[in-house]
């Protein structure tokens, strides 16, 4: 027999989502990212990767 363990006993009993909520919150997410994805880098993170690439360029 097993031990009673509340933390499995909660996630036994935890609610579900239906497939079509699931596919929704999918397809927002989606639209969100792709959103985010199609921003522009700013210019302040782009001179920091070419800083970092240029030093490890560099031989030691």
């Amino acid at each position: 027999m097993m031990p009673h363990n509340p933390q499995t006993d909660e996630q036994d009993e935890a609610p579900t989502l239906s497939d079509e909520a699931q596919k929704q919150i999918g397809r927002k997410l989606r639209l969100l990212y792709e959103q985010l994805e199609a921003e522009p880098i700013p210019d302040k993170f782009v001179d920091l990767l070419r800083a970092l690439a240029e030093k490890e360029s560099k031989p030691r």
